[in-house]
């Protein structure tokens, strides 16, 4: 249930980040998560995306140098607690938290009479044991091909 988080810098002015992502629209990549810190005259981005590989070849394409790591997304029932839930897992287990993002989804369509799920995107110090513990937990992953569909 691992997924690619994709990471770059990219240089810190006006029209940068529109560049990049007006090529991945163009290639009709979808972002679904995306998160950017400020470093000097640079900028780190991180994104998910439903196309990993596609996504290599555009960012290469454009002379962006990209690097990827696994993280894992849960999803977490969208009511007061349930990220706590989430969290309460990893700490008991020790799991270190390096860095989360909020993940874009259209789950919100056709939900009535559904509790409502966000989707959070963790990079952790060991993600194959926070796979694991979140598992054994109850707490649903989503694979990178499930990311398509969110």
């Amino acid at each position: 249930m691992n997924v690619k988080l994709i990471s770059f810098f990219i240089e810190n002015h006006p029209g940068t980040l529109y560049d990049i992502t007006k090529a991945l629209a163009d290639e009709n990549i979808h972002i679904h998560a995306l998160t950017t810190v400020e470093a000097g005259s640079m900028c780190l981005v991180r994104l998910l995306v439903d196309n990993v590989l596609w996504t290599s070849s555009v960012l290469k394409n454009i002379g962006v140098a990209a690097s990827f790591v696994d993280i894992l997304v849960a999803r977490i029932s969208h009511v007061p607690g349930g990220l706590s839930r989430v969290l309460e897992v990893m700490m008991k287990a020790e799991v270190n938290i390096e860095h989360m993002y909020s993940v874009i989804s259209n789950t919100g369509e056709g939900t009535e009479n559904k509790i409502p799920e966000a989707y959070v995107a963790f990079e952790v110090d060991d993600v194959n044991r926070a796979i694991v513990l979140l598992k054994a937990a109850g707490i649903g992953l989503v694979s990178q091909e499930d990311l398509a569909f969110l």
